[in-house]
């Protein structure tokens, strides 16, 4: 049951919404008058997964966004305004067939690089050990950065270490606050990150950014593309731009 006014979002179990939301379906890309079904569901518990996108020989990847507002939505839960602002992670999977990543039962805490029970469900005892049965990310990016497009790399004029890494368009939103804005870049998953797990780069952002006003975020972006000639094109849904990044120097080196 929402009872929106009082912000208090208690969890149904099972969570009924997930019949036809919080997951990925998958269609046919050249048929025609196909009706949505549940048994054309791919993948389960995940929450917005705006970002995707496929890689070696069609395997799936994708981003999806954690929840918002720990502290005020669940405040029995004791989440700090600060803690809210940085809990949870968004994430990066592999999403395979008929897999279930957590959501809205599950999310992942920066702070024990974990997945734990959400506020919603913190007291469904029934629950036990479900988190520890969600896949892990593959990689992990700060609370409330929103990816919102991936693009895999497989073009030549990018150094070699760029090959077969992930770029990922972090739009940024108002939720961080009061701590320093998060997202408002593209990040750089390299592809040992994505083979074995570990760390992720910066590859480009705005400037000027401010606290008290982060719509003002030089760059917001929100799309990705790779061109035939490897250069990066990456549109800013804030100033309306596409921009493009190419490589100067040597081709791949």
């Amino acid at each position: 049951e929402r009872n929106y006014p009082a912000r208090d979002f208690r969890g149904q179990e099972p969570c009924d919404e997930l019949r036809t939301s919080g997951g990925i379906w998958l269609f046919d890309a050249m048929g025609a008058d196909q009706v949505f079904s549940e048994s054309s569901r791919f993948a389960t518990g995940l929450r917005h997964t705006v970002a995707m996108a496929t890689h070696s020989g069609g395997a799936l990847y994708g981003a999806p966004h954690g929840i918002d507002h720990l502290d005020r939505w669940w405040p029995q839960a004791g989440y700090s305004r600060e803690q809210a602002a940085s809990i949870p992670s968004e994430t990066l999977f592999k999403i395979d067939s008929a897999q279930d990543y957590g959501f809205p039962y599950c999310m992942h805490d920066p702070r024990s690089s974990r997945m734990i029970l959400t506020p919603a469900y913190r007291e469904a005892v029934s629950f036990g050990e479900r988190c520890a049965g969600v896949p892990k990310p593959i990689a992990t990016f700060p609370a409330h950065s929103a990816p919102l497009a991936m693009v895999f790399y497989e073009g030549k004029q990018f150094p070699q270490r760029y090959r077969d890494g992930a770029f990922v368009a972090l739009h940024g939103s108002l939720f961080h606050a009061p701590l320093d804005p998060a997202g408002y870049s593209v990040a750089f998953v390299p592809s040992s990150t994505l083979k074995a797990g570990g760390s992720i780069e910066t590859f480009a952002k705005g400037a000027g950014r401010s606290i008290s006003n982060p719509m003002s975020q030089t760059m917001r972006p929100s799309g990705l593309a790779v061109d035939s000639t490897g250069a990066l094109y990456i549109s800013d849904d804030n100033s309306g731009r596409i921009w493009r990044i190419r490589w100067i120097g040597q081709t791949g080196q």
